[in-house]
């Protein structure tokens, strides 16, 4: 997957300003050496059945990139089993590295173009990342990150999404990294790709020019947005994971 190199500005997350430097996101111990904090268009419920499964599926790509199939999301492996077999439509996903434990960070992704049905789900997922440490980096920061995820659904009913996480800052002692159950059901992932910084949509634009207003429009075909000289990335605590895999929904799928 296509990933940003980063800084930070404020992050507004469901509709709630969300401060990165905050004290209170400061993640608790974790096994793995980042988070991911979301935030959508919108319109578009974070928690709903559509939005659930455009998250799981980014994340348990990043998981299985970074530790390996066995330390993925529950079930993910075969709602992908059938599109890893075509290399066109997806980006890079079994790739077993050794998790870099010294090199924690928060993940921001926001979720973009959604359109939801019974039987269908897609989005275009936008992110940058902020580090703990600052970057080895010296070259300009360039916010280019976005991802096209698509799922269809294999039987009637759409499933019911999980308990909501209702502390945008808190850590729930109840939460799962990763859900101890198989959060896709019966949906298969049908395209998860990067896309080309010429093709990047304007939702993604919009984002992160909210988040990095000094930043401008790549002028070489790019639609990606690139630093100002001289500009130096904030860094940050790890955040609390949000939202959190509480558990699965307690009413009928």
């Amino acid at each position: 997957m296509a990933v940003a190199l980063i800084c930070v500005a404020s992050i507004s997350a469901c509709g709630s300003d969300r401060s990165p430097t905050n004290s209170a996101d400061v993640a608790p111990a974790s096994e793995f050496p980042h988070t991911t904090v979301w935030s959508a268009d919108p319109g578009v419920d974070l928690f709903g059945r559509g939005a659930e499964l455009i998250r799981a599926t980014a994340e348990a790509t990043a998981y299985t990139h970074t530790g390996g199939p066995e330390f993925t999301y529950p079930g993910y492996i075969d709602a992908i089993r059938d599109i890893s077999r075509d290399r066109s439509s997806i980006s890079s996903w079994s790739v077993n590295q050794t998790p870099d434990y010294d090199n924690r960070f928060t993940w921001f992704r926001n979720i973009v173009d959604f359109s939801e049905s019974s039987d269908s789900v897609s989005a275009i997922v936008c992110d940058y990342l902020v580090h703990e440490k600052p970057s080895k980096f010296d070259s300009s920061v360039v916010l280019d990150g976005s991802v096209r995820i698509v799922l269809e659904n294999t039987a009637e009913l759409a499933g019911s999404s999980g308990i909501v996480d209702t502390d945008v800052g808190g850590h729930d002692p109840r939460a799962q990294r990763p859900p101890s159950w198989n959060v896709f059901g019966n949906w298969k992932i049908v395209e998860e790709k990067s896309i080309p910084g010429n093709a990047i949509s304007q939702g993604c634009v919009d984002w992160w020019k909210q988040e990095f207003p000094t930043f401008t429009v790549d002028t070489q075909g790019s639609r990606a947005l690139i630093s100002p000289p001289g500009y130096v990335m904030p860094t940050m605590p790890m955040a609390v994971q949000y939202p959190e895999w509480i558990g699965p929904s307690l009413g009928v799928a």
